[in-house]
């Protein structure tokens, strides 16, 4: 196999990408700088709240796609050290994403498809603890199902869906740890996809889950218990995705979410722990219209509102506006613009509303089909019932990537 890659690789040249028998692999590098004027998310960030570090990604893709079989393998490993000595607990060097999708019988009228994401991710956190100051999530999301096509245009899957999500906290409740709590989400799902029209799709997604903690309280002393009640959730949208025009393309769905949380797993009592998606919470949609200014220039409006669960209360439910915009002003130089609003709102034994805006803009220079400059700046402010969680961001980031 080493002989083999070594032989693609000196047949291919930069941007070409390696040929792996049927497969084809495409390794990535960038190297690059991050800077943020307030590195934990401080309410108030002092004179020493910026940082920056250097940044290495690495990754790469193999992809197998012919007749009744495609299958997909991706991954990236982020390191990130930072600049000054007091900001080495910052450091990071175990960020990753790792995803693996198959479909096979896919010329079939009953076919396979399944997929798999692993994932480790950071939250920065303003607390004073000498460890480090961030909340993490490793995820596990496993799909796996069977896709029925009694006819040309009409496609329906039905899956199996598992999720495990295991968190520490900068500040451990437990003494010498930095366990949290870990949650396992199980349950069917059905999609169903009609093309009714040549350029336009009605589409059905339906779920229902159940979560479980492994815990079903921590306690600390001098700090009230924290509860984790199990739940139970429902959720099903309709509607259609489709070109209305040569230039204008609509994805719309709306229907209803639901969860409850039931009291009784867990040992902590007290307002909140057994609160559950009520009234107008459970009206669920999602809608973008994206228009194509030109063949590489478009602007996209969308809408969502839903609800999904939350490590340390029991849901938030959230209203986001986006606008994204990206404009090719030559053949090496692109442009992009990500403007974001959201409303959220968090309920259970902690209860807050907060409001959070965002801004990113990237600018993208081609210096072959395999290098490019990217310069990413951004901003982020959230408001919050809880001051403890608002901040105000500034960031940067300046990177080389590199395709083989």
């Amino acid at each position: 196999m080493l002989a083999l890659l070594t032989i693609t690789a000196a047949l291919a040249a930069p941007g070409d990408h390696l040929p792996v028998g049927s497969a084809m692999l495409s390794p990535r590098l960038g190297l690059g700088v991050d800077m943020s004027s307030n590195a934990l998310r401080a309410e108030t960030p002092g004179d020493d709240a910026g940082a920056a570090n250097l940044h290495l990604a690495l990754g790469a893709a193999l992809k197998h796609d012919y007749r009744d079989l495609a299958w997909n393998l991706s991954g990236t490993y982020d390191l990130r050290k930072y600049v000054t000595t007091n900001d080495a607990r910052l450091d990071r060097f175990d960020d990753f994403t790792l995803q693996a999708s198959a479909e096979a019988l896919r010329l079939r009228v009953v076919g396979l498809r399944g997929e798999q994401q692993l994932a480790n991710r950071f939250t920065p956190v303003d607390t004073e603890s000498p460890g480090r100051p961030y909340t993490t999530q490793f995820m596990s999301r496993t799909r796996a199902g069977v896709v029925v096509r009694p006819g040309s245009a009409l496609e329906i899957t039905a899956s199996g869906v598992l999720s495990v999500d295991d968190y520490n906290t900068a500040s451990s409740p437990v003494a010498g740890s930095r366990d949290y709590n870990r949650r396992y989400t199980y349950g069917p799902a059905l999609d169903l996809q009609w093309s009714f029209l040549p350029r336009t799709m009605a589409i059905v997604q339906a779920s229902s889950s159940t979560a479980s903690w492994s815990a079903p309280a921590i306690f600390v002393e001098g700090v009230e218990p924290i509860g984790f009640a199990d739940s139970d959730s429902l959720r099903a949208l309709g509607g259609v995705r489709g070109r209305i025009t040569e230039r204008l393309t609509v994805d719309a769905l709306a229907g209803y979410a639901d969860a409850t949380f039931d009291e009784s797993t867990t040992t902590v009592g007290g307002d909140g722990v057994g609160v559950d998606v009520s009234g107008s919470q459970k009206i669920a949609a999602k809608v973008a219209g994206n228009y194509q200014l030109g063949p590489r220039d478009g602007v996209t409006l969308g809408y969502e509102r839903d609800f999904r669960p939350s490590y340390f209360t029991n849901f938030v439910n959230f209203d986001r506006v986006s606008l994204v915009a990206h404009r090719q002003f030559s053949p090496s130089v692109q442009g992009g613009l990500d403007l974001t609003a959201s409303s959220e709102r968090f309920r259970g034994q902690q209860t807050r509303d907060d409001v959070v805006v965002s801004a990113e803009g990237t600018a993208s220079f081609s210096m072959n089909k395999w290098a490019v400059l990217r310069v990413t700046p951004g901003w982020t402010y959230r408001v919050s019932s809880d001051p403890n969680v608002s901040y105000s961001e500034l960031r940067g980031n300046v990177s080389l990537e590199a395709d083989y």
